[in-house]
This record gives structure tokens, sequence and C-alpha cells, in this order.
């Protein structure tokens, strides 16, 4: 059982047609987007740091996805070709700056935007919280970090782009592969080449990310879980401790940890 599908909403970059120059080197702007609105695939000559201020997005770049929680920000290096999906109604304010020569990769970072005053005078947001370098939510916090890789092979992405999108849809990878024209095996021998995982443990990271980003948006456990798919939340977050061995709450808490 899987939900149905729905076009989505596609606008355009509300930075399209601002230039960073030397007088006005940092342009803040400020767009709210409607749970399952796309911005289309596109590209600055400027980087960006795009941070959700209620809400939690998703942002993909040719090779990963990001999830971004709030309190995050994605980094968008100029040139990247991008497209960014809010996964709830979100509050989004861009952060369009020169390019950082030594941020050459898309990537996720403490939210850097000064949004307590909107100056924006803080974009450099770490890699890596500091708090939790040594502490036994490294791996977790690194794969919020660096997202999920994405199968470029064109049997196998459109699946991650609509688990992405729509991460309730339950259907296994035999009901892919029949609607797709592909055996299972052979696309899980696609995600193992092409993202390092087969595709069941592929998904179990994603749903990490999703879980974190949409608690951490304020949604209870009992709406994360419907979200996701689930028929019951006990089902949810006994899935989710055995991914992580904590429950949902607590993981999105130490995700926080250094606040």
């Amino acid at each position: 059982m899987h939900t149905d599908w729905r076009k989505p909403k596609v606008i355009e970059s509300a930075s399209r047609d601002v230039n960073p120059s030397e007088q006005d080197p940092r342009i803040l702007l400020d767009e709210r987007l409607e749970d399952g609105t796309v911005i289309g695939w596109h590209a600055h000559g400027f980087a960006q740091w795009l941070q959700p201020v209620e809400g939690a997005i998703t942002v993909f770049v040719q090779e990963r996805c990001l999830v971004v929680p709030q309190r995050f920000a994605a980094y968008i290096p100029a040139a990247c070709l991008h497209t960014v999906t809010s996964i709830t109604d979100s509050s989004l304010k861009t952060l369009c700056v020169p390019d950082d020569a030594s941020r050459a990769h898309a990537m996720i970072g403490r939210a850097p935007l000064g949004v307590g005053d909107g100056s924006g005078n803080d974009a450099g947001a770490s890699a890596l919280p500091s708090p939790l370098q040594d502490g036994p939510l490294v791996d977790a916090v690194r794969l919020l970090i660096e997202g999920v890789r994405l199968p470029q092979d064109r049997r196998a992405r459109p699946i991650a782009f609509r688990l992405v999108n729509q991460p309730a849809d339950v259907r296994t990878l035999r009901d892919w592969g029949e609607e797709l024209g592909a055996s299972e095996r052979t696309l899980n021998r696609i995600f193992r080449t092409e993202v390092g995982q087969g595709f069941r443990e592929w998904r179990r990271q994603l749903l990490v990310l999703q879980t974190t980003a949409l608690i951490l948006a304020g949604l209870s456990v009992k709406q994360v879980a419907a979200t996701l798919g689930y028929a019951a939340p006990s089902a949810f977050v006994a899935g989710f401790r055995s991914a992580t061995g904590t429950t949902p709450s607590r993981f999105a808490a130490g995700i926080m940890a250094g606040d």
C-alpha cells in the first residue's frame, strides 16, 4: 500500500535574479513553501546557504540528497545544479554569498544565517558540530552532514526520487521492478554498485534522516510515523530503534546536543 501520487507544485528559485557584488556581497531572502513544493533544477553564479526556519527541506544535487532540519543549513556551491523540495510547510531563509573555494561540495552545517537578527553575518557554519566529534552519534551526524548518495542509473534513480519526496510509499523493490521493467536483483545490484549499499540499507538511512528532520520540525512521533508510511507509531519506533539503538525523540535530541 502506498500513497496516491500527486503532481507537485513546481516553482522557480526566489534567488534567480539576485547577484551578489562587492558592494552587496550577501543577500538574504525569505520564502514560504507549502508541503511538497518543488523548486526546479537550477544553478547560480554564486554560493548559497539554505536554512529552514520552520519545517524541513530536501536538497538534491547530482549525486546526493541532503535532508535539512531546522537549525541546520545546506551549503550549495556556485554552479552546482540542484533542486529543493519542502517536506512540510516550511519557512526558508536563503543567503546568497560569493563562492567559497574551501567548500567545493554541497554539505550541511550548523545554521549560519544569523536568524535572530537577520544579518547573515555568521555565514561560516562548521561542517561537523564540535560537541559531537568524539561522541557516540558521530556517524549519525556525518550522515546528516553528507546526506545519502543517489543512484544514477535510470532504472533506480526514480525510486530514490520518489522515496525522498513521498516517504510513505512502502512498495518493495520487487514492486518497483515490476513497474520499471527490472528485476529486484538487478535493482539491488545497482544500489550496491552506485551508492555502496543495498536498497534496504539505503532506505533505512533515508528514513533516519527524514525522521530527524520531521521531529526537529515539531511533528509528534505519531505524525512522523504516519508521514513515513507506518500503520502504527509503535512499529515505527521499533524500526527506528533497530536502526539507531534509540528512540526518534532521543536521537533528534542527540543530534542537537551542544546547542
